[in-house]
């Protein structure tokens, strides 16, 4: 199992508010139709698969906002802070396991 650092250990656990789950799943969503509407219109290939795959981590963040998992970091458990989330609110990983080059699978 991945292993805390000392700091990380005393860091408080701050889960997010519903507001702020409510914006960010706002963002997702208005993210996805922008998504949707660029892969409906003639959009060169190599960018296809890239906005089909930003559509699939999008779509995974929803998920994980129904099952009410949105917001833990998949590798340690601990809570993803708020800032992040904003700038990456697909994201899995908090900033100390994207860091480190942690993924979900090595957490075991």
């Amino acid at each position: 199992m991945y292993k805390a650092t000392k700091v990380k250990r005393r860091r408080a656990r701050k889960t997010l508010t519903r507001e702020q789950v409510l914006e960010l799943r706002d963002q997702l969503r208005d993210e996805l139709a922008w998504l949707k509407r660029r892969l409906d219109k003639s959009t060169p290939a190599a960018f296809t698969d890239d906005f089909a795959q930003r559509s699939v981590r999008v779509v995974a963040a929803l998920d994980r906002i129904r099952q009410g998992t949105y917001g833990n970091c998949a590798v340690c458990g601990e809570p993803i802070p708020f800032e992040r989330l904003e700038c990456v609110p697909d994201t899995t990983r908090c900033v100390t396991c994207r860091a480190n080059g942690f993924t979900p699978s090595e957490s075991s």
